[in-house]
């Protein structure tokens, strides 16, 4: 499952992911990436596929600023590959709808119905391939995907919770925020990649995903330096000043102190 395209076809019935995003054409799609190469490519191929058509919310856990969308998405994409059951003609799904992003890959179930994160006993149905995953961090040790699900769902879906059955089809279901619903319906959602090819959402109000993490960090310490910033939100230093001007230009912030020392002064709060 890891090497040439040509080998993995030989030796699986029909080992395929089928990304779609299903938006406004509900009897077709609106996007649709076919995934049949190794796992290590399939991971950030679905994993750029998620990215491209969700949003990601600015979150802080303690002062690192993470995505909350990635570590939600890296538990579906992962599961999605090395718990599926591969010697099966069913080829796995993810499907972003307008209110909700659904799972789901044929299964070895140990048992049927919702998973209750407080009660359920992990049993890895690929254990070679979840142990591969975890060497390199693809994933966390068994049961932690779980858990991390229904700790950053109800951030991310502002109060939603996952959904997780497990039967003949393993089906995962994480609700989208309802303020990103109706910045949908009102058509104001707006995902786009940026010049450094990294992909975020329109949020609420005039601004971009990027620019409120930012914007968050400069609240939270006005003498802030890019670099810091940068780091914080894993962006380029040339990305942070980019974000910089364009909140100067919105007239959210303004730059006060000496040139070496910069205070960030919040002029108008858009969050």
């Amino acid at each position: 499952m890891f090497g040439r395209d040509d080998v993995i076809l030989s030796c699986t019935v029909n080992y395929v992911t089928d990304c779609i995003l299903r938006r406004v054409n509900l009897d077709r799609y609106d996007d649709r990436l076919m995934v049949r190469t190794n796992m290590i490519e399939s991971f950030d191929l679905i994993m750029g596929f998620i990215q491209k058509h969700t949003p990601d919310p600015f979150y802080l856990e303690g002062v690192q600023s993470i995505s909350i969308r990635d570590a939600i998405a890296r538990e579906l994409v992962s599961n999605i590959l090395a718990h599926r059951e591969l010697n099966t003609a069913i080829p796995a799904r993810i499907i972003i709808e307008k209110d909700r992003i659904y799972a789901d890959n044929y299964n070895r179930s140990n048992l049927f119905g919702p998973l209750d994160p407080n009660t359920f006993s992990p049993k890895p149905k690929n254990p070679l391939i979840a142990q591969f995953f975890t060497n390199i961090s693809y994933a966390d040790q068994l049961g932690s995907g779980v858990r991390n699900l229904f700790k950053y769902t109800p951030i991310f879906s502002e109060g939603g919770e996952p959904q997780l059955i497990e039967g003949d089809m393993f089906q995962t279901i994480i609700p989208l925020s309802k303020s990103y619903v109706a910045a949908l319906e009102a058509g104001q959602s707006d995902i786009k990649s940026d010049t450094d090819g990294t992909l975020n959402g329109t949020l609420n109000g005039t601004l971009k995903s990027d620019e409120r993490r930012v914007l968050e960090l400069l609240k939270y310490n006005p003498q802030i330096k890019r670099e810091e910033i940068a780091v914080s939100i894993s962006k380029s230093v040339r990305t942070v000043q980019r974000i910089l001007d364009s909140l100067t230009e919105k007239g959210i912030v303004k730059r006060g102190g000496a040139k070496r020392a910069t205070i960030w002064e919040i002029v108008k709060d858009d969050i």
